[in-house]
């Protein structure tokens, strides 16, 4: 709930600054697209956008909620071009996908460089085990 709490203040403070929008019930579509093509310039990472759009989603529901709650009325607000951008952003290439590998190329090296033999045993244990695991079934 935090962290979608810290979007939503950047996305208010971002209407307040380039829509001078303070009333947060008149948000519409348009704004979070470009919401969200203010970001995307930036080249997020793919995790950062991911969050923004599943933040936006929520301050949806919210904002129905808020509607039906206090106004007892029904409002309508359609963010779903929200998932759209987030799509297109991972189609082209608009993210930076961060993730890195961290398995080693040649782990029997590794552990024969070992010099404790206390790291040593359970590492070729742990070895022996995922070998078991990822070997091909001989049927």
């Amino acid at each position: 709930m935090e962290s979608y709490r810290a979007i939503w203040n950047n996305f208010f403070n971002y209407l307040k600054e380039y829509w001078k929008i303070k009333d947060f019930e008149k948000i519409e579509a348009y704004h979070v697209q470009a919401y969200m093509d203010y970001k995307i310039e930036y080249y997020p990472s793919k995790q950062y956008l991911e969050k923004i759009s599943a933040a936006l989603g929520k301050l949806e529901i919210a904002l129905k909620h808020f509607a039906k709650n206090i106004h007892n009325e029904i409002r309508e607000y359609d963010f779903s071009i929200r998932q759209t951008l987030l799509d297109e952003a991972r189609d082209l290439n608009y993210v930076a996908n961060n993730y890195h590998n961290r398995a080693y190329n040649n782990p029997e090296a590794l552990i024969n460089n070992l010099q404790n033999p206390l790291h040593i045993t359970p590492l070729k244990n742990k070895h022996k085990l995922i070998n078991l695991h990822t070997a091909p079934l001989d049927v």
